[in-house]
């Protein structure tokens, strides 16, 4: 049962630990990002790279790759804050430029300018410059604009954009001028932009040219290219059956603690439910030990009374072996021991058959034990004789027979006497468990879906705490009513005493003359073996105060003083038979059981660039 201070530490995870998530994480994102590509005569590649960082959250450091073509070199010019704020610490590290800040909240600008050789080629008819202008690795971009400048007017001078999602944008080229812009409306996270402009030669007149025309060659590969792009993006498109879209915009910060109220209110609600309809009711003053059965009931139906949950056909066997003692105590049943034939050298031994002696009439029998009478009836032979074979082929025709049988004693209690639990306690199990599954799936798509990191580790943890909440909260609602709580724990302080010897050896000299009727009760709660055992030990220490029932074994004079302990002998060897016997019980099971007692009852091309930038 599920006790009540853990409930209250979980609860205190609920409404702290997300709440100290959403203290701790931090977030960034590019306002804007604007870059000035300008080709120098020599072929110098001159860029001044502007970006605007929206931050959410204490960051200090920040870097951008600055990756040459292999061959070239680049070279750092300047970093400075374009906001008038303060940076420190610039360097250059692996081809990465680094530089150190002070911001909270707030928005910052860092234009970063730098100088690339290598690359531009030259051919006799046109140069190219390819180069991946926005790394592979960044932030979301919420608004990209690309300006490249010639040295002068140019007659050749075409201009492609690639990025990873084919994003599509406005473009202005201006050959008299020597100008193009390309504009972006928003570019998600990670999603690279590649450029490839085409231009006159004349343009790099410093640069060393090549002997062959390149012009057809370039402009066919950056056809083919982009028009595998275009069909990729296509087929994506037909295959999502929408068009391609920019990224949505990111859900607002301030979600992260309403996502913490609502979880934490559920799960104030949850454990609230619980204390009223799942805490159990107060049965103390019981005691370790009870001598006698708690109430007169047939003891094929005490496995069934000691918990909330019904055990199912788990406790088959001992309830069934129960029944089937208790039909010969009350002399509607002989057991008969008689030796098993032996085929050759094998077999033998001896075996205890169940002789159905007096059939029971009116409500002698309750409809469950009406039913095993039934199947024993069923199972006999012409002598009135059920052979442990006969039981066996019953079970292994009747295989889902025991499964049936076991759903009946706890339905005809909860009939005849009193309801277990309390009532309508599946409802509130089912708002509990599934409100909380429905829940919990929620906010964690909600976190998943946000495009905010804040948010997204708000509603995992959120989530998570309310699914618990529910799941813990509703196992926990089924409780006992105050009368069957208290028979069920008594049932249990009689199982301790049938199994203790200590506790026996105390008991009134009146226990021992009714000892048949707690061998059954002993069978039912599955300690028979260690009651048995107990009782040998009491007989040999004082066997005047025994009387032995004769329903044990039939045919045997079990009164006499002086055979008690040679009769208990005989007794425990019947009741090794009767496991044997009752073997068949458990073929009719699907899954193995043991009672307890005894009885078993993207692009490539040549374009330089990429790496990351990141800022922390």
């Amino acid at each position: 049962m599920i006790r009540i201070q853990p409930l209250a530490i979980l609860l205190a995870l609920a409404v702290f630990l997300p709440f100290g998530a959403t203290a701790g994480a931090k977030s960034y994102r590019y306002a804007s990002i604007r870059q000035v590509v300008s080709i120098l005569p020599d072929g110098t590649v001159d860029v001044v790279d502007i970006r605007e960082y929206r931050f959410d959250g204490e960051f200090h450091n920040a870097f951008v790759p600055m990756t040459p073509r292999s061959g070239g070199e680049g070279r750092l010019v300047d970093v400075r804050a374009a906001d008038g704020g303060s940076i420190r610490n610039v360097r250059v590290e692996d081809n990465a430029i680094h530089w150190q800040y002070d911001a909270r909240d707030e928005i910052r600008t860092f234009a970063i300018h730098y100088q690339l050789t290598g690359e531009i080629t030259r051919a006799t008819d046109a140069a190219l410059f390819d180069r991946m202008v926005l790394e592979e690795e960044h932030a979301v971009v919420d608004s990209y604009d690309l300006t490249v400048l010639l040295p002068g007017p140019a007659e050749l001078f075409k201009v492609f954009l690639i990025t990873e999602r084919g994003r599509v944008g406005e473009m202005d080229v201006k050959a008299d001028s020597g100008r193009a812009n390309v504009t972006l409306m928003s570019l998600s996270g990670d999603e690279w932009v590649r450029a490839r402009v085409l231009f006159d030669p004349a343009r790099v007149p410093a640069l060393a040219q090549g002997t062959k025309a390149r012009y057809e060659e370039w402009l066919r590969e950056t056809s083919v290219e982009t028009q595998s792009y275009r069909d990729n993006v296509r087929k994506t498109l037909r295959e999502s059956g929408g068009a391609s879209r920019p990224p949505r915009p990111p859900f607002p910060t301030v979600l992260a603690p309403l996502l913490c109220l609502l979880a934490g209110a559920f799960s104030w609600w949850a454990f609230r439910t619980y204390r009223a309809y799942g805490v159990e009711p107060d049965v103390a003053g019981i005691g370790e030990y009870f001598r006698e059965p708690p109430e007169e009931i047939p003891p094929g139906a005490v496995p069934f009374l000691l918990d909330q949950s019904p055990p199912g056909v788990s406790a088959g066997p001992q309830a069934f072996g129960a029944t089937l003692l208790d039909f010969a105590r009350r002399g509607f049943v002989q057991l008969e021991e008689r030796e098993k034939p032996k085929l050759l050298v094998f077999g033998g031994g001896r075996e205890v058959d169940f002789v159905l002696a007096r059939p029971p009439v009116g409500d002698e029998l309750t409809p469950f034990e009406r039913d095993a009478w039934r199947m024993l009836e069923e199972a006999r032979l012409s002598d009135d004789r059920v052979k442990p074979d006969e039981m066996e082929k019953f079970f292994r025709k009747n295989p889902t027979w025991m499964q049936n049988w076991v759903a009946n004693p706890r339905a005809w209690y909860e009939q005849e006497k009193e309801t277990l639990l309390v009532g309508n306690h599946g409802g509130w199990m089912f708002l509990l468990i599934g409100g909380g599954i429905a829940l919990m799936s929620g906010l964690i798509l909600v976190g998943a879906f946000s495009n905010n990191p804040v948010v997204f580790v708000t509603g995992i943890l959120a989530g998570v705490t309310a699914g618990l909440f529910g799941v813990i909260c509703g196992a926990g609602i089924p409780k006992w009513r105050p009368g069957p709580l208290r028979r069920a724990r008594q049932w249990q302080a009689y199982r301790r005493f049938l199994s203790d010897f200590s506790a026996m050896k105390d008991a009134p000299a009146e226990h021992y003359k009714l000892w048949d009727y707690h061998f059954v009760y002993a069978t039912a709660l599955g300690v028979s073996k260690s009651y048995l055992a107990n009782l040998k030990k009491l007989m040999e220490q004082e066997p005047d105060r025994f009387v032995t029932p004769a329903w044990i074994l039939t045919g045997h004079d079990l009164n006499r003083l002086g055979s008690v302990t040679q009769n208990l002998d005989s007794i425990q060897a019947n009741l090794a038979s009767l496991q044997a016997n009752l073997k068949a019980v458990e073929s009719a099971l699907s899954s193995s059981t043991s009672s307890g007692g005894g009885f078993s009852g993207g692009s490539s091309g040549g374009a330089s660039g990429g790496g990351s930038s990141g800022a922390s």
